[in-house]
């Protein structure tokens, strides 16, 4: 949704979850595949390769691994997932510097809350950005099924409610 907004082009997504591809392609994706096997395989077969920019939501060190190697020269990867501390992510570092590539960390959106909150909430209100279609609201009593499902892909945002 972000990157429609932005207005970048072509938008791929990929999803181990056909769920979460379908929604891919509603919110904006131009090009949303269920990865079957190795991210890097998906991708190949798709004709995909050489992305400017990637955003990794999984949090999975595998995935990233496979990512790093999909960048074109000059792109750039943006973990914003949580991560474990293991396994280490391990790049080639000629490789990271041939091309001029790089691994970025975002914390909270790397924005100013003050102005980009409040255009978030216009996004949200114009129809442009409905989070609330990934959210899923369990009540404490279940707070091991939103553990579960969130760490499963089941649920994109796992919320627990204190009734």
């Amino acid at each position: 949704m972000g990157a429609k907004i932005a207005g970048a082009g072509p938008i791929a997504a990929f999803d181990r979850i056909q769920s979460r591809v379908a929604m891919a392609e509603e919110f904006g994706a131009s090009c949303a595949i269920e990865i079957t096997g190795e991210l890097s395989e998906t991708a190949e077969a798709a004709n995909l390769a050489d992305f400017d920019y990637i955003i990794d939501t999984t949090g999975v060190t595998e995935v990233l691994q496979q990512a790093v190697g999909l960048l074109a020269p000059k792109g750039a990867l943006a973990l914003v997932a949580a991560y474990a501390p293991e396994p280490k992510l391990w790049i080639d570092p000629s490789y990271i510097m041939s091309g001029g590539r790089r691994v970025i960390g975002v914390v909270e959106g790397d924005s100013d809350p003050q102005t980009f909150i409040p255009k978030l909430i216009e996004h949200h209100r114009e129809g442009r950005l409905p989070f609330d279609r990934m959210i899923q609201y369990y009540p404490f009593d279940r707070i091991l099924d939103a553990i579960s499902d969130g760490e499963t892909g089941k649920t994109i945002k796992p919320v627990i409610r204190m009734q």
